[in-house]
């Protein structure tokens, strides 16, 4: 388990009962690897930062000592936040470089949707944060980014990886943008260089977690698990530079301050083939019986969105009803229950007037049109459409029948 205590003890030369224990260091702090012939060599690979609370053994209650520990071990560790004794865990102003160090936080399985709450920058902190090599954030834990000048994270000219999430079952952290600073600084990446950020998480806040700057370089996002990309957290100013966006399941929602050409695909775009859209639909299980024809206009409460069939009953009468919106202004960090918040280009609805003698009228949201005009386009008894969104303002009609 990444959550628990693993202790190497190699002895070359001399006795177990020889030289000073691992609890000898009760400061919690860890001798060198190269420690002398007849003293244990302690490699911990899993460390606590439990501010507030006791240090002794791979427990630290002060952060400086913590890092110190760390660089003295070799190889991948985990570094455990725990804040059960101070909430949040709060990592002091300065540089602390992360090189082979996951951070990580354990809530355990009976508490859906509880993390571990860790800040990093701004007044809590005490000055910005920097987290040179930090390459994975995994388990239950929220990082709030409260840097005001610099990013935590600086992607080198020839880009890098980044995982936030996608460890064991029920891993799902996230990332706080608050500050004034991105988290990720992607400005110095080279054009056609690549930023991957593969989430099994959340990425949201009210400022731009990734800053592209004037990079001509590409950010690629694998969108796994009900992953979750909330509006505005990507900006970048060049024309030339690209968001890739790969679904296997998640919600990536508007864009507004990236000026590059934003992709969506799967997994098969990496051989060179047109990226598409994926697009997964359901049937019902066979013991569900099937919701009958609404004979009033839907709502998002009630089924209005993309990607879904609308079936309507006009038997009393005619039925406007209004089309999900393409596109607002919406706040940096607004999701999908957002009008207007969701990424649409390429997403589409089903009308179906399957009973009644009557018409389905559709009509745009306000500002947008259906085939550049402001409708409503009407659907006959019996008949369907098949809108896709253009993902700027305008519903494409692409099939159905009269």
């Amino acid at each position: 388990m990444r959550t628990g205590v693993l202790l190497l003890l190699l002895f070359v030369g001399g006795c177990s009962g020889c030289g000073p224990r691992p609890t000898d260091y009760d400061d919690g702090a860890v001798p060198p690897h190269d420690t002398v012939s007849s003293e244990a060599t302690v490699i911990i690979a899993n460390f606590v930062f439990r501010p507030g609370g006791a240090t002794g053994g791979n427990v630290f209650s002060d952060w400086a000592p913590l890092v110190q520990a760390m660089s003295l071990n070799p190889g991948y560790k985990t570094l455990q936040f725990d804040d059960s004794v101070q909430t949040p865990c709060v990592v002091p102003a300065g540089t602390w470089d992360m090189t082979q160090v996951e951070w990580f936080g354990y809530v355990g399985p009976n508490a859906p949707g509880a993390a571990v709450a860790v800040s990093i920058g701004g007044a809590p902190s005490g000055g910005d944060v920097i987290l040179p090599n930090l390459r994975k954030i995994g388990g239950e834990i929220n990082v709030t980014n409260n840097n005001t000048v610099s990013a935590p994270v600086v992607v080198p000219a020839t880009g890098c990886n980044f995982e936030l999430g996608l460890g064991p079952a029920g891993d799902y952290p996230g990332i706080i943008n608050s500050g004034a600073a991105p988290f990720f600084d992607c400005s110095a990446l080279g054009a056609g260089q690549i930023f991957l950020l593969r989430l099994q998480g959340a990425l949201s806040g009210t400022v731009r977690a990734i800053e592209m700057g004037n990079s001509a370089g590409v950010c690629r996002l694998t969108v796994n698990d009900t992953s979750r990309v909330a509006a505005g957290m990507v900006a970048g100013s060049n024309a030339g530079a690209r968001l890739d966006i790969f679904y296997a399941s998640g919600q990536v929602n508007r864009m507004a301050a990236f000026s590059g050409t934003i992709t969506y695909g799967a997994q098969s775009t990496f051989t060179g083939q047109n990226p598409f859209l994926r697009l997964w639909s359901f049937p019902a299980s066979a013991n569900q019986a099937a919701a009958a024809p609404s004979t009033v206009a839907f709502t998002t409460g009630t089924g209005l969105g993309f990607s879904t069939c609308l079936r309507f009953d006009t038997t009393a009468g005619n039925i406007a009803q209004t089309l999900p919106q393409i596109r607002a202004n919406v706040a940096i960090g607004s999701i999908a229950v957002t009008a207007g918040a969701l990424e649409s280009t390429g997403m589409f609805i089903v009308i179906k007037n399957q009973l009644g003698a009557n018409a389905v009228n559709l009509s745009p949201a306000g500002g947008e049109t259906i085939e550049g005009g402001a409708g409503p386009l009407a659907v006959p008894a019996g008949g369907s459409r098949i809108l896709m969104s253009d993902g700027i303002s305008n519903w494409i009609v692409i099939g159905g029948y009269l």
